[in-house]
């Protein structure tokens, strides 16, 4: 049985996938959407994995504290606020909240009165655009509550999430260079769209951009006490569903960035004028976001993007904002379908929207990618003696969607396992 339950809500699944890929490497974890497989009784499955296990993390996001979801902590049924009353019932286990996206933990009286205690354990603070690093402290800590010097001998020196993302991606991040070289060298609210199917790992991209330090170069950051931040947007479905794009841009900013909902939109362009680092938001639209709202929906936060960096003067004319440093707009665009793409050239040929630009599509890992990889500096010192078991994921039908092609999630995955 897993040593590790982790609950957490779907709105903040991003923040859940990060801290269960980083553990599942080292520890007998219980995360549903990797743990559960499909027939399973999912009521027996969930009793079970919190009948046994020693250390409870709590993921709590942006998500988790959105007013709808704290309503439904308050509903008996509601399964978050089952496990956590389970969790804080049993005896001899340790409550851990993984506070992410930057959120403070809610106050008691936010909270049912079941689930008060929660906040009185010690919480562990991560950031989205720190990474592992920024989990070594919890890793640490588990070592030592599970079996402390047994759970520190058995594990070697573990391969950083980043590395496995170095594999291919070189069209990408070349292309990326170069629109900062040339064409967005001298704009401050410049926009990028990076697109592929579901299981390419968008955000594994970023992250490999942030550990080469390529996408702090791309935005002029020199000095290491600037730094960026990356902040996740979540927009309303239903304010789209009416065409507010707008509306949903200086929501999502006002809840997921600033944490201040009442700010009015005038206090968000002030913020974006005092910004004292160079900014990324990160947005995300599935193949199926886009068949219900139209092209209309990605041109529509292209425009409430450009309206963002403008106000009107008394005279009725439009003054633009420039921020002093970038703040970047990066489009996650994933499908279901492998062969389901955006037509971005006509996009790009009828919209009267501001410049963006179409980063080459994420396509699967081949062969030829997976030797590139194994032979890279940064990948070798962790990969010497087991060179043919990476190679043979190439031809493993259990990896591989069709033969010889394989998607970035998967080979992730079977890497970690590889070289746990």
């Amino acid at each position: 049985m897993a040593d590790i339950f982790i609950s957490y809500r779907r709105a903040d699944e991003g923040f859940g996938n990060w801290v269960a890929s980083v553990l599942k490497r080292q520890f007998a974890i219980f995360y549903d959407k990797g743990t559960i497989e499909p027939g399973d009784h999912f009521p027996t499955e969930i009793s079970q994995a919190l009948a046994a296990f020693k250390i409870f993390l709590a993921v709590i996001g942006p998500g988790w504290l959105a007013e709808k979801q704290v309503k439904r902590l308050f509903d008996p049924k509601d399964w978050v606020r089952r496990e956590i009353i389970a969790g804080l019932e049993r005896t001899g286990v340790r409550i851990v909240p993984v506070i992410a996206g930057g959120v403070e933990l809610p106050s008691k009286s936010a909270l049912p009165e079941a689930l008060q205690s929660l906040v009185e354990h010690q919480a562990i603070d991560l950031r989205f655009e720190q990474h592992d690093s920024d989990l070594s402290p919890l890793v640490n800590s588990l070592n030592g509550w599970l079996g402390g010097s047994a759970y520190s001998a058995s594990v070697r020196e573990t391969m950083p999430q980043a590395v496995a993302y170095l594999c291919d991606r070189t069209a990408q991040e070349d292309n990326l260079i170069d629109v900062f070289t040339e064409e967005h060298s001298h704009s401050k609210t410049p926009v990028i769209i990076l697109h592929g199917h579901k299981w390419e790992e968008h955000y594994g991209f970023i992250q490999r951009l942030r550990s080469q330090r390529i996408l702090e170069d791309v935005l002029g950051v020199r000095d290491d006490d600037i730094g960026i931040d990356v902040q996740p947007l979540r927009w309303n479905m239903e304010t789209l569903k009416r065409a507010n794009y707008q509306k949903a841009l200086f929501t999502a900013i006002k809840r997921d960035l600033l944490q201040k909902r009442m700010l009015s939109d005038q206090d968000v362009r002030n913020y974006f004028r005092n910004i004292r680092r160079p900014l990324v938001l990160v947005l995300e639209f599935t193949g199926s976001d886009i068949k219900r709202g139209g092209e209309s929906l990605f041109k529509g936060f292209l425009s409430a993007w450009q309206g963002l960096f403008q106000e009107n003067e008394e005279n009725a004319e439009t003054r633009i904002i420039e921020p002093p440093f970038v703040v970047l707009l990066w489009l996650n665009i994933s499908y279901d379908d492998p062969a389901q793409s955006l037509p971005f050239e006509k996009i790009l040929t009828t919209s009267a929207q501001p410049r963006f630009t179409v980063l080459p599509i994420l396509n699967p890992l081949r062969d030829r990618h997976l030797r590139t990889w194994l032979a890279m500096d940064a990948v070798n010192p962790y990969v010497t003696g087991r060179e043919r078991r990476v190679m043979s994921l190439i031809e493993d039908e259990n990896v591989c969607y069709e033969k010889g092609k394989m998607h970035m999630g998967c080979f992730v995955d079977a890497v970690q396992e590889i070289l746990m």
